[in-house]
């Protein structure tokens, strides 16, 4: 129904394809929020995402059309803003603020609920406001929309819109969302700046033990991690060096981290002894082989994303697939795996070369190391410093 033109084909045939476009548009929108709502209800009945394999493509379509359809009011006065703008800004606006947000919040399962509830609203009051628009139709023909089908005053005003509120409130909401994020993530050891990332370094001293807890992240600039290594490069000091081993090469192609590195224009984080050969350095993590069943089903799906050509797009939709269908048992073990068997491995390390060294290195994952850090203030560690490292500049070199 939603689909049908009318007989009132009165503006020719682009007000007709159109008509077509938005309707399309409001009917994908109305059924990813009504397959999304049924989604939730039997995951809470079951537990289960039964409705994943359907919700994800939905998600997806809803996602790549909404820029589109944002921008047809900006070069045809006729179309109703107030129906189409918001519907065209929800998806990129959960895109970027609503994971981030829902994270800060501590909602569960990404905010899922509340974005499904947030959704249906959305839909429901564009049904309403197109019913008003139209004089009763829930879809617009032809005739809604033409002649004229441009004006220069209402095209100037959308794209000032546009230009001086949407695009300035979604950055920056953004970069203040994930400031937010990142702090509580990393507890601190990754700071976001409007020039750059910079990683936190703390020094912990007892008797006559200094350990220095790094904040690392995966993809940076060369020079910046060559520098920090640097630091590291002494004859009294241990690295605990991070690094997941695949001594039976279950992953395959290994983690997407250099190829990501390569195409945004820096480097992925290296073996330190390719900065400083001959560091003293043992490496403190897992080997794959000790992760669960989905943590590496996860991992494998990661390393597909991203090949030597390029973005893999069905590899990306088969990840999104996997994370709809996960449970909170699921998620709950992927970070036990990824976070907490990791660290255990770690401590276990940590306690032994506090023991042998006078100075122990941990440039790990900054995401590690606020439970690293309670450790040390168990054994009775004392902050002693904090500096701060550039990894990478926004503005480049």
């Amino acid at each position: 129904m939603l689909l049908h033109s009318g007989v009132q084909n009165r503006g020719g045939g682009i007000p007709t394809i159109l008509a077509l476009l938005l309707n399309a548009f409001l009917a994908l929108f109305l059924a990813d929020a009504g397959i999304s709502a049924l989604d939730e209800l039997g995951f809470a009945a079951s537990g289960l995402h039964l409705l994943a394999w359907i919700r994800g493509p939905l998600a997806m379509l809803t996602l790549l059309a909404s820029p589109a359809v944002f921008l047809l009011p900006i070069a045809f006065q006729r179309v109703p803003r107030f129906v189409f703008v918001p519907l065209a800004l929800f998806s990129p606006a959960y895109t970027l603020l609503g994971m981030p947000l829902a994270y800060w919040l501590g909602w569960d399962n990404y905010g899922m609920v509340q974005t499904t509830v947030a959704q249906a609203l959305l839909g429901v009051a564009a049904l309403a406001l197109m019913r008003r628009h139209t004089g009763g139709r829930l879809w617009l023909v032809a005739g809604d929309l033409g002649p004229p089908l441009v004006a220069l005053g209402p095209t100037l005003r959308m794209v000032a819109f546009t230009l001086l509120v949407v695009l300035p409130g979604l950055l920056g909401s953004f970069v203040g969302l994930c400031e937010r994020c990142l702090d509580r993530f990393t507890g601190g050891f990754m700071e976001l700046h409007w020039d750059g990332l910079q990683l936190v370094e703390r020094v912990y001293t007892h008797a006559n033990s200094e350990v220095r807890l790094v904040g690392m992240m995966h993809i940076g600039d060369r020079g910046s991690y060559a520098a920090l290594v640097e630091t590291f490069d002494r004859p009294d000091t241990l690295v605990l060096a991070e690094g997941v081993r695949d001594e039976y090469e279950l992953l395959g192609r290994g983690l997407p981290y250099e190829r990501v590195a390569e195409r945004a224009g820096l480097a992925s984080q290296q073996d330190l002894a390719s900065y400083r050969p001959g560091i003293r350095q043992r490496n403190a993590d897992v080997d794959v082989s000790d992760l669960s069943e989905g943590t590496l089903r996860q991992l494998k799906l990661t390393t597909r994303i991203v090949d030597d050509e390029g973005f893999d797009f069905e590899a990306l939709l088969d990840l999104l697939l996997y994370s709809v269908e996960s449970t909170e048992d699921d998620l709950d073990v992927f970070w036990k795996d990824v976070i907490e068997l990791r660290n255990s491995v770690l401590i276990g390390h940590l306690h032994r070369a506090v023991l042998e060294e006078p100075v122990v290195v941990v440039p790990w994952g900054a995401a590690h190391l606020p439970g690293i850090q309670q450790e040390l203030y168990s054994m009775g560690y004392e902050l002693e410093l904090e500096r701060r490292h550039p990894l990478l500049s926004w503005a480049g070199e």
